[in-house]
């Protein structure tokens, strides 16, 4: 067996592994996706194994990924080996190679070699690591690396260690069998890499080699030791889509030994410059870092580091320059945490439309470690030199942060969203910002906060911006769990001086004010925000529903729309989507407005409640209608009217606006005319505006009103039970100059009583109404006409106007008619009236008419029935009749003309009283006619047929006289002998009459007057009938 033996161990140092062995290996390696390939394999008398050109290789659809070694020199520990433990004493590679053919989407791309024929690795069983020769090229890149470390595997869970992690022994685990799936699996991610590298290459320009080098020397359990450095320098680099200047980085580790006194162990250098791409640009980035010593765990005690660059410009973002300085300390209590200080200091940094001038940053005690970089906490001063933006500009700003990492006493969930990376720590900051401007309005010289958080609560314990005149202070806290947040503010500036940061709608509602000094706001807002995991909240549906304001505001001397008011006071309130303003009373000199307003900003709807005793003119200046002001114009307040009620409605739907007030004022004057009181009650209620119960007292009386309603859609005007006993000039003049001009002809002497009901379409054009009134008159004068008493009713139905039951007492008689009007579109009308009066006493209707003592008498009866249209005077149409008793009418020119005449045929024929007239008219365009007209006495009689129209003249109009024609005594006896003995004297009283009514003339119809000078008749008095020359008349006395 020894023979045996020495023969097999001979075998195999002279000849190598036999044939079938290597065949077993190679199918065994081959199950597991391994190509295996070498020239010989043998053992050495010491039990090591050498081998000849070994290749090895995987090949997949992805490509192949090949090693190839010259020698390699294997010892292995056999007493561990029997145990089960495989354990390598020593290792050498010497001649490395490495090749890459790879598919990529079904094509084959350039084949990758590598190699270091001069390369040579060793691993020693003391856990020494050394190389040499091991540089060249590979992918493009000139590398080189330097190994001679001794007790590397003291190395090994420094990591762990770093990170503070206990040293444990590794568990043993069942290796998982290696199989061609799994090694495809596993190299799939490098294969990929190195395939979209060589797709690359060709897109890659580079004007100078890029090289890699590395070297560590030294006992790794003793760190004074070690020495080495890597360096990485590229430049001229250009591809798709980065373009490089020059890229150089050197970090240097010297060893004790080597450094001299007072020279750093440990430095190094980055430097990158002209680095551009689409979407960044980097003109030069220099940094520096130094350690005088390593410390524990091979980390540097203390390191100093200065960071600076030029030009760097991202989208939306610029910087000019900066720089950064700082040193890390390694704690002494853990090994593993730094402690940091640091400033820095930006020059010129651009974020969007906001330049800022200059940035200091300094930041002390902050402490991480090397695994976790994030901060056990910080204490940070950031200073910001003058901001300019779009919109505004700041001149300064200064924050501070006292950050501390701690348990959170609320373990954050996923609700928290980014809230939770906040949760370990524990904030207390302060702020202060001065001089902001808008470059329009808005100037703050300083606003400054103070605040804290712990999570997961957030509170700004205080607040203030404070303004040229006046600020705003307040305080505000945020639960994170439950979303809710609360603020407190006070304000005491010129809302006009942020009205540019304002909504559209605030904007217009704030223009209305105007303040010598600012109104004080005091309020607490508390509301729950929306889900934090809500990337896209509606805040109106969400927020809104869960807001409630509590508030208070004061004010003195304000303006709205130009109304001055001395002092405002009244809490504010939000909760349910209404608005509330409980008690604002707002104060004037003469008296106080109170208000109470509610408004729900979801349905629109709003309800006011008010009590005003303030001058309703104070509001004129609010009015936009000129009408409006003027129509204010006319009122005169003595004292302040008391006026209350409700408003409600929805904005923006004025057709569902209603209101519901009373009105009582005292001592005013509308147009100069006086009112002692007046009292009403008002509502507005689907379109219609109802008035009720007014009752208005004057000197001579008062009105009532039971009820009045106005449809603002319709304009139309409806009155019920309208009585009053008013003055009508005051109601005239009242109502406005031109109707007082109309009804100045009409005068009561007393105050008529009237009831008025009924409608009347109100508006431009030509309007209908439904309208009656009931009038009982008294003493009453119409022009030149007046009467004691009249009484009637006016009826207004759509376009027609009806007089009816006119009922008056006229000049010691009865006046009675009716009238009917009927409107058309050019403002005229059609109109029909009768008119009867009875034993009217001429003596004081004529003395009226003429304007003085007309020296008349008599009782007339008469009748008239007109059909005309009302603006043309030529279109009157009609009968009329009359009938006189005991009238004396010589007065008048038409009958007195014929008094000298008749006198002279006997001595008072022409002054004797008339027993009786008759006559009846026609009235044709204007124009009357009479063929009957008749006056009779005891001693004559007058017989007048002709026409005379509108304007007096006198056509076709004849007159015959009649002398003791109806004398009682004579008439049954002797009346017809002496007819007939007067009857040629008869033949020649007939006469044409001509001229006008004031101015008649007269001449003998059958006789012209100069044939009858030399004609002598048998009496005398035919002689005295026709002088040589006419008289002047004489006004002829009365005779009973």
């Amino acid at each position: 067996m020894a023979v045996l033996g020495g023969a097999g161990l001979g075998y195999l140092n002279q000849v190598g592994l036999p044939g079938f062995a290597k065949r077993e290996l190679q199918e065994r390696l081959a199950k597991r996706g391994v190509e295996l390939e070498f020239d010989w394999v043998r053992l050495e008398l010491d039990g090591a194994w050498k081998a000849k050109r070994l290749r090895l290789g995987q090949a997949d659809p992805r490509g192949k990924l090949s090693l190839a070694v010259e020698d390699v020199f294997v010892r292995l520990d056999y007493r561990a080996l029997l145990s089960g433990e495989p354990s390598l004493e020593e290792l050498g590679l010497e001649g490395l190679g490495l090749g890459a053919a790879l598919i990529s989407d079904g094509t084959n791309l350039p084949p990758v070699t590598v190699n270091w024929p001069e390369a040579d690795l060793h691993w020693g069983n003391a856990g020494t690591i050394s190389t040499k020769g091991l540089e060249g090229e590979m992918l493009g890149v000139q590398m080189g690396v330097s190994l001679n470390v001794t007790n590397a595997l003291a190395l090994r869970g420094l990591v762990d260690r770093i990170k503070g992690k206990p040293e444990r022994e590794p568990k043993p685990k069942d290796p998982k069998p290696i199989t061609p799936d799994s090694l495809s699996k596993s190299l799939g991610p490098v294969k990929a890499q190195m395939a979209e590298w060589l797709k690359r290459r060709r897109e890659i320009g580079i004007n100078e080699q890029p090289v890699i080098q590395l070297s560590i020397s030294g006992d790794a359990t003793a760190p004074e030791t070690l020495s080495g450095g890597i360096t990485i320098e590229a430049g001229g680099v250009k591809t798709p889509a980065v373009t490089l200047g020059q890229f150089e980085l050197r970090l240097n580790l010297l060893s004790s030994d080597l450094a001299e006194e007072g020279a750093k162990r440990l430095t190094g250098k980055i430097e990158v410059s002209d680095l551009g791409s689409d979407r960044a640009n980097l003109e030069k980035l220099t940094g520096e870092i130094s350690s005088p010593a390593l410390g524990t765990k091979l980390l540097p005690a203390t390191v100093e580091y200065q960071l600076s660059a030029v030009e760097i410009e991202l989208e939306k973002f610029k910087l000019r320059s900066g720089s950064l300085k700082g040193t890390a300390k390694q704690l002494d209590a853990s090994s593993e945490y730094f402690s940091h200080q640091m400033n820095g200091v930006l020059h010129r940094l651009t974020l969007g439309q906001t330049q800022v001038e200059s940035v200091q940053l300094s930041v002390a005690q902050l402490t991480n470690s090397v695994a976790e970089p994030i901060p056990t906490g910080a204490a940070v001063v950031l200073d910001l030199g003058r901001v300019e933006a779009s919109n505004g500009s700041i001149a300064s700003a200064e924050v501070r942060a006292s950050v501390t990492r701690m348990e959170p006493e609320i373990e954050p969930n996923e609700s928290w969203a980014y809230w939770a990376y906040l949760a370990p720590y524990r904030m207390e900051f302060d702020g202060l910002a001065k001089r902001l401007v808008d470059g329009k309005k808005l100037s703050i010289e300083e606003i400054s906060l103070d605040g804290f958080w712990e999570a997961p609560r957030l509170e700004i314990k205080d607040y203030e911006a404070r303004f040229v005149e006046g600020g705003a202070t307040g305080s505000a806290e945020l639960d994170v769990v439950t979303r809710l947040a609360k603020a407190s503010n006070r304000t005491d500036f010129d809302f006009h001086e942020i009205i540019d940061l304002l909504t559209p709608k605030a904007q217009r509602w704030i223009r209305q004010y105007e303040w010598d000094e600012a109104p004080v706001v005091e309020a607490t807002v508390k509301a729950k925000l929306p889900a934090w995991t809500n990337k896209k909240p509606d805040w109106r549906k969400e927020v809104r529903p869960t807001m409630t304001i509590e508030g208070k505001v004061n004010s003195g001397p304000v303006t709205f729309r130009g109304i001055q008011v001395d002092a405002v006071e009244s809490d504010l309130g939000y909760a349910d989507l209404t608005w509330s303003l409980p008690n604002l009373v707002a104060k004037r000199p003469e008296g106080e407005v109170r208000f109470a307003m509610r408004s729900h900003t979801e349905t629109q709807d709003f309800h006011f409640d008010f009590h005003s005793t303030i001058d309703p003119h104070a509001i004129k200046p609010a009015m936009e209608n000129e009408k409006q002001k003027k129509g204010f114009s006319y009122f005169d307040f003595e004292q302040t009217p008391i006026i209350e009620g409700q408003i409600w409605g929805r904005w923006r739907e004025r057709e569902l606006t209603g209101f519901r007030a009373s009105v009582a004022a005292t001592n005013f004057t509308f147009r100069a005319q006086q009112v002692d009181s007046l009292t009403a009650g008002l509502m507005l209620t689907n379109g219609v505006l109802h008035a009720t119960n007014a009752v208005l007292h004057r000197p001579e009386g008062k009105a009532t009103l039971e009820a009045l309603g106005f449809d603002v859609d319709t304009k139309r005007l409806s009155l019920t039970n309208a009585v009053g006993k008013l003055d009508p000039v005051a109601v005239t003049q009242a109502i406005g100059p031109r109707t007082a001009r109309a009804f100045e002809p009409y005068r009561f002497n007393e105050p008529p009583s009237a009831v008025v009901n009924g409608w009347v379409q109100t508006g431009p054009g030509r309007n209908p109404a439904g309208l009656k009134f009931k009038v009982d008159g008294g003493a009453f004068q119409f022009s030149k006409f007046k009467t004691l008493d009249i009484n009637g009713d006016i009826i207004w139905q759509g376009h027609t106007l009806m007089l009816t039951n006119v009922v008056s007492e006229f000049y010691g008689g009865e006046l009675r008619g009716n009238l009917f009007a009927d409107f058309d579109e050019n403002r005229s009308a059609t109109i029909d009236f009768h008119l009867e009066t009875k034993q009217t006493e001429l003596t004081g209707f004529m003395s009226d008419v003429l304007g003085r003592d007309s020296g008349l008498s008599g009782q007339v009866d008469g009748v008239l029935d007109i059909k005309a249209i009302s603006n043309d005077w030529t279109s009157w149409n009609g009968t009329a009749s009359a009938t006189l008793k005991d009238g004396y009418l010589w007065e008048l020119p038409l009958f007195g003309m014929f008094s000298p005449l008749l006198d002279r045929m006997a001595p008072g024929l022409g002054a004797s009283k008339f027993s009786e007239g008759t006559a009846d008219f026609k009235i044709v365009d204007s124009i009357v006619t009479s063929r009957n007209l008749e006056l009779k006495s005891p001693l004559v009689r007058l017989q007048y047929t002709g026409d005379v129209d509108f304007d007096g003249r006198i056509s076709n109009a004849g007159v015959v006289a009649e002398a003791l024609r109806d004398t009682w005594v004579i008439g049954p006896v002797l009346g017809p002998v002496l007819n007939l003995a007067l009857s040629p004297i008869e033949r020649m009283l007939k006469f044409n009459v001509s001229g006008t009514l004031n101015n008649p003339e007269m001449e003998l119809k059958h006789i012209p007057k100069v044939l009858l000078v030399p004609v002598q008749l048998p009496f005398k008095l035919i002689d005295e009938l026709v002088p040589d020359g006419q008289p002047t008349p004489k006004t002829p006395k009365k005779t009973d």
